[in-house]
């Protein structure tokens, strides 16, 4: 048994040849594994192969990944117990069904248990443990960094640009953020490609093998370094989708706020969210808006654009039928531009406010919150409002009438929220 042959020196492999040869009717067998990834170009592995596959000594085993069910029946052998679901759900997740992968992480988690963590067999693995590469065991981050020091400069390069990119990538964005010309680029990719760094995904497109190889090249780069490259990789996106960038705007302002670049990835990220408004992916929206607002973000974003935001998603709420929120985000809006002296946003306020309380049929409390929008600015109520909001406020003020509650429903109904 010969394990990881591709750190055998050359004088261990013409041993090796020599002992297969010596005697053709003896019976031995030899198996060994290697990391072909590390045995490109002038490796001395690689003439050894030929040698033996002339002599039709050699019969190669491509090892795929373990599916799900065999990386959790390898993890119930390492720990002595069955994972529970989720866990093993997360574990292949997390490790793709490289054995290497799935065996560090187990043994991870079981020392973390044995130097003081609660002991619960529920308790073997944790989403955080597979996150991020400072997470991965020390053996699995080893072995992809010795990977990566086998590239050249200009595909090690290569690979930190695609790393911010994220697992997958696309030729154009690659070239364009990179900046190396045509044949470096294909040079590189390919180098990486024969290294199973990345794979193919179709005629432009690529992934990294495994999103741990992704994360630790991401991991090793210095925080100048980083900022640099999402730079460049927001121009790139911007560049090459410069007809139609509603569907990268989300990632371009992340770039760009990886990049320390706070207003243009506030620009980006409010274009973002008001795309996702437009095509009803609310549950995108309140993301972007909450990211926005309670993120470091905040502290560069001016009061009234943050009052401006908060109605913005406060609307989203109250289209996914979430009153609670929606009132809670207009009558924040409405704080913010008391203090601010914002009449109009304090309208705006108001207005909102007034559609929540009819669509929860509360609508004298709409009326009250109409009435109030009216008193703080005319001339946004003439301009926006139009007459049914004008005889909505005339009814709420007529003194001693007597409302129904169908009367007080058409008061407060069809009122433009704007």
């Amino acid at each position: 048994m010969l394990d990881d042959a591709q750190w055998c020196d050359p004088d261990t492999l013409d041993w090796l040849h020599y002992l297969l040869q010596a005697n053709a009717t003896a019976s031995l067998l030899v198996l060994a594994t290697v990391r072909v990834e590390e045995t490109q170009g002038e490796h001395p592995l690689t003439p050894f192969r030929l040698a033996l596959e002339r002599d039709d000594l050699l019969h190669v085993l491509n090892l795929a990944p373990l599916d799900a069910a065999e990386t959790a029946t390898l993890a119930a052998e390492l720990l002595g117990h069955d994972l529970a679901q989720a866990q093993a759900r997360l574990l292949f997740e997390s490790t793709e069904g490289n054995p290497l992968f799935v065996v560090e992480t187990v043994r991870a988690g079981i020392a973390e248990r044995e130097t003081g963590e609660p002991r619960d067999g529920e308790r073997s693995l944790r989403a955080e443990d597979c996150d991020t590469a400072a997470a991965l065991p020390p053996k699995v981050r080893a072995v992809i960094q010795r990977r990566l020091t086998l590239l050249s400069p200009g595909a090690q390069a290569l690979a930190e640009m695609a790393a911010v990119l994220g697992r997958a990538f696309t030729f154009a964005v690659l070239a364009h953020a990179s900046g190396q010309d045509d044949t470096a680029l294909v040079q590189g990719l390919d180098e990486l490609w024969r290294r199973r760094i990345v794979r193919e995904q179709g005629a432009d497109a690529y992934d990294f093998s495994h999103d741990k190889i992704r994360a630790v090249v991401y991991a090793d780069l210095s925080p100048m370094r980083r900022r640099a490259v999402h730079l460049h990789a927001a121009e790139a996106l911007i560049a090459v989708h410069q007809d139609d960038l509603n569907p990268v705007n989300s990632e371009i302002a992340a770039h760009f706020e990886h990049a320390d670049r706070f207003p243009q990835a506030i620009a980006y990220y409010r274009q973002a969210a008001s795309a996702a408004q437009d095509l009803y992916a609310n549950g995108e929206a309140i993301r972007l808006y909450e990211h926005l607002l309670g993120g470091k973000l905040r502290g560069h974003i001016s009061s009234v654009e943050a009052c401006e935001l908060m109605l913005s998603q406060g609307e989203v709420w109250r289209v996914t039928g979430q009153w609670d929120q929606a009132e809670a985000a207009n009558c924040a809006a409405m704080a913010l531009a008391e203090t601010l002296g914002e009449v109009a946003l304090q309208a705006r306020s108001q207005r909102a406010l007034t559609d929540v309380m009819r669509l929860q049929g509360q609508y004298d409390e709409g009326l009250a919150w109409l009435t109030q929008a009216q008193k703080e600015s005319v001339a946004e109520f003439r301009a926006g409002v139009g007459s049914r909001f004008r005889a909505a406020v005339l009814l709420a003020a007529e003194p001693g009438r007597q409302r129904c509650g169908g009367e007080r429903k058409q008061a407060v109904s069809g009122v433009k929220i704007g």
